[in-house]
């Protein structure tokens, strides 16, 4: 199930390293957890705008069109959460 979604963000520009978890949900029993690392040079763009190098809203953007509704993100129902190492 998860393999695709690893794919998937690998391919934004920004992307430099993806990897993809279920977590433990209440409410659904499992939630993806994507933990995206930006490319360097994404990170100095950023840092020279005092902007993060990817937002939620960003990537929710760019998936809007290739990801299914189900599987697009949301803090609702994909907690992504961005690193910046």
């Amino acid at each position: 199930m998860l393999p695709h979604l690893v794919y998937f963000w690998l391919q934004h520009d920004a992307v430099l390293e993806c990897a993809v978890l279920g977590l433990p949900d209440e409410a659904y029993g499992e939630v993806v957890c994507a933990i995206i690392v930006p490319k360097e040079d994404a990170k100095k763009m950023a840092e020279q705008d005092s902007k993060p190098a990817l937002t939620l809203e960003t990537l929710t953007s760019w998936s809007k069109d290739k990801l299914a509704p189900y599987k697009v993100c949301s803090l609702n129902h994909f907690p992504l959460f961005l690193a910046a190492f």
